[in-house]
């Protein structure tokens, strides 16, 4: 197995062509992503706030926030980054006005 871990990783030559390298995104992709989700989440946090009256707040999860993300195999195919929206309240949940479906045809109508 020696000689065939080096397909799968290089821990000596980063630049080796290895499994990992092939599927793992560059460094520029996930500058981009990151980029990409901090502009969507003060879109979103900033909207669902005025629209709703309530706090928000954010939480990234998912296998971008695990370092587990797979690239695309096209070169024009997009990444999946999971984006959880949190509205905040004193009180039951109840206490809103608002059920789970009404807070979720929001976030759908501000995407």
């Amino acid at each position: 197995m020696g000689l065939a871990s080096s397909f799968f990783f290089s821990s000596n030559d980063s630049e080796k062509q290895t499994l990992y390298r092939r599927v793992t995104p560059t460094e520029a992709q996930f500058d981009a992503q990151t980029t990409r989700w901090n502009e969507l989440a003060e879109y979103l946090l900033s909207d669902l706030k005025s629209t709703t009256g309530y706090p928000t707040r954010s939480w990234l999860q998912g296998s971008y926030k695990f370092g587990t993300q797979v690239r695309p195999p096209s070169k024009f195919g997009e990444f999946d980054i999971d984006l959880g929206i949190y509205f905040e309240w004193e009180g039951n949940p109840d206490a809103a006005g608002y059920d789970p479906s009404e807070l979720q045809g929001l976030v759908q109508d501000c995407l």
